[in-house]
């Protein structure tokens, strides 16, 4: 039995070294300290998110019902011949009918004095674009040419006159104006309007 102090060979069953006298009963070879290194996990590498484009699960959207949509193929005049339209229609019609009958007066009054019928002309043909055309532009120009009549008729004629035209042209610019805009509206959805335009 070698000693594992001094390494001397002692007789089988000895309990200490004849040489150093240390304890053979614990004779027990020293073994060296296990020394396990980490496992190595692979390195990941960083994914790079904006390599690639990012994919994501389609998006089905449901298509939005609305009412009484269509496409936007309707004329002004059909669109202002719809049901919800009934009243500006009125309006307008209410309009052109007053250009025609002041007109119809101016040309008696200004032939009975021998002037140029101008100003019944500039009604009548007022009246004709307000009635084909639903036009803006001409019931502005109504207004301000049934002002301009009511002033000349106060300052250079001492009498008040012209009241009723100045009438059909503020309706008719609060009518057109209305109806232009539930039109446009109508030409950028697609939507029938059900009820009056606001």
């Amino acid at each position: 039995m070698r000693c594992n102090l001094c390494g001397t060979e002692n007789a089988e069953g000895s309990k200490f070294c004849t040489s150093c006298g240390a304890s053979l009963e614990s004779n027990v070879t020293p073994t060296a300290p296990v020394y396990q290194q980490p496992v190595q996990q692979p390195v990941q590498q960083p994914t790079q998110q904006y390599a690639q484009p990012m994919q994501s699960a389609p998006v089905y959207q449901q298509p939005v019902q609305q009412y009484n949509q269509v496409p936007a193929t309707m004329t002004k005049e059909e669109f202002l011949a719809l049901p919800a339209m009934a009243k500006d229609k009125k309006n307008l019609k209410a309009c052109y009918i007053i250009c025609y009958v002041c007109a119809a007066i101016t040309l008696v009054a200004q032939l009975a004095g021998g002037s140029f019928p101008l100003d019944a002309i500039i009604l009548a043909v007022l009246g004709v674009i307000i009635q084909l055309k639903n036009s803006f532009v001409a019931s502005v120009i109504l207004l301000a040419y049934s002002i301009f009549n009511f002033l000349v008729c106060i300052f250079a004629l001492h009498t008040v006159g012209g009241w009723l035209i100045i009438a059909a042209g503020v309706y008719a610019v609060i009518t057109t104006s209305r109806v232009n805009k539930a039109y446009k509206q109508y030409q950028a959805t697609g939507i029938i309007p059900t009820d009056a335009a606001a």
